[in-house]
């Protein structure tokens, strides 16, 4: 009876460990990069401890603030020198850099930097996602499709152990600014939407969204050419409410030209744009001197700068003195357009009519 007792608490044991935050191998635990530098600062109202690896450096009733930093290839705290340190929350915010976040933190050294790592279970993640990305005062409805459609994403996103991390906290992945932009509205809309995700053939999907399409979301192979065909483009006549419905900008042929050389690409006084719809999308460049260049649209945005350039959804026309673009939307244009779902929200379509309307290849179940 007492080898049954020892056996079964030592399943226990391990089952705990396992699905825990603390042990870190919790299931549904995404991993956040939140900032990087040289050297960081470390703090939390309540108890923490600090483990490098297995062994135990502190247990903390309440952590005060901390400075790490990086000496060569490991962390300084104090006398020692760390390859990675740990700092295991116990219901408390950790702070880094004076921004709390749930979860806990992990530091290690790459790229000759400081990176902190918030481990935290994905749905206190959304909390603080939601309303960095969304106006927390819009609709409840249009607050609860972001979060299926952020959900989604970052459960895509999650990666193989062999990675540091699955998501940063800035666009690259999804807007993250901590515990102190959660609000009661949107952290009843991650509620509401509880595990709910969207899926292709029970497979997760990178499921983009953008502030404003313009009138037309755009497939997302169009854009980056090896993404999935699932998310197609749909039409959207429910954001014209948005101050980027429509725009206009334009740029100096010669500065045009200057801006491109200095990426690597030796253009002179621009001549000639055109946009080519292939698969993804693509721009032809030519100069006065008839040289050319071929970039992908997005990477033509990008290098152009999205202040002059504010969606994938454009034409060009080149001027005597200069290039000018007319265009729609603000973003890349592909899957939920946020003021869209914003207007379908007030007219009363639900979050899952939102969600069938911008991704209506996909299926909405509970996370497998």
């Amino acid at each position: 009876m007492k080898i049954k007792n020892l056996v079964f608490r030592s399943f226990l044991l391990l089952f705990l460990l396992l699905t825990s935050t603390y042990g870190f191998a919790q299931s549904k635990i995404v991993r956040v990069l939140v900032c990087k530098s040289n050297t960081l600062t470390i703090s939390s109202q309540g108890p923490v401890i600090v483990k490098a690896g297995n062994k135990i450096l502190k247990r903390e009733k309440r952590l005060e603030e901390i400075v790490l930093k990086r000496k060569s290839n490991f962390i300084k705290l104090g006398r020692g020198r760390y390859k990675t340190l740990d700092f295991i929350s116990k219901g408390f915010p950790i702070s880094v850099n004076d921004k709390a976040y749930s979860g806990n933190i992990r530091m290690s050294v790459r790229q000759k930097q400081l990176f902190a790592v918030n481990y935290v279970d994905i749905e206190s993640y959304l909390k603080s996602v939601v309303p960095s990305e969304m106006f927390s005062t819009w609709p409840i409805e249009a607050l609860k499709a972001q979060a299926v459609v952020a959900r989604t994403y970052a459960l895509y996103r999650r990666a193989g152990p062999s990675k540091e991390y699955d998501l940063c906290s800035g666009v690259k992945s999804q807007m993250y600014k901590g515990v102190d932009s959660e609000t009661s509205r949107t952290n009843m809309a991650v509620y509401l939407t509880e595990k709910m995700c969207l899926y292709d053939n029970r497979k997760p999907v990178p499921t983009y969204f953008h502030s404003t399409c313009g009138g037309h979301t755009i497939n997302a192979d169009s854009v980056w050419g090896k993404a999935l065909d699932s998310i197609e483009g749909v039409d959207c006549k429910f954001c014209k409410d948005s101050p980027h419905y429509k725009w206009k900008k334009s740029i100096g042929r010669k500065k045009l030209g200057k801006i491109l050389s200095k990426k690597w690409y030796e253009l002179g006084k621009i001549k000639k744009i055109m946009i080519v719809k292939d698969k993804p999308y693509r721009i032809f460049i030519e100069d006065k001197y008839g040289k050319s260049q071929v970039l992908d649209m997005s990477k033509f945005r990008f290098l152009v700068g999205s202040e002059i350039i504010r969606s994938n959804n454009f034409k060009v026309k080149v001027g005597w003195f200069r290039v000018k673009f007319k265009g729609n939307g603000w973003g890349h244009c592909v899957g939920l357009c946020q003021w869209g779902a914003h207007g379908m929200a007030l007219k009363g379509y639900s979050y899952k009519q939102i969600l069938q309307h911008y991704y209506p290849n996909l299926d909405l179940k509970r996370m497998f």
